[in-house]
């Protein structure tokens, strides 16, 4: 991560890189942590992302674990 807790970050910046894992089909995480919040919430990104980041998410998800599906619950307590 090229980011830390507390941090702002901008529209377009790059937040961090995608590694490999069993041979680039391992399973691939990106959360946004709401911690203001109690309890504490892991929120799906796609309800934050624009368009062509929802596409390029999907895109990857779908190159790296075999599936464009990116989020399976709305919301979990991590």
């Amino acid at each position: 991560m090229q980011v830390s807790v507390g941090q702002t970050i901008a529209a377009g910046q790059q937040i961090g890189t995608v590694g490999m894992l069993n041979n680039g089909r391992g399973p691939t995480e990106l959360q946004i942590n709401r911690t203001d919040a109690t309890p504490v919430l892991t929120h799906c990104p796609a309800n934050f992302g624009t368009p062509a980041f929802n596409d390029a998410f999907r895109a990857e998800a779908l190159r790296l674990n075999g599936s464009s599906t990116v989020c399976t619950v709305e919301t979990v307590r991590p």
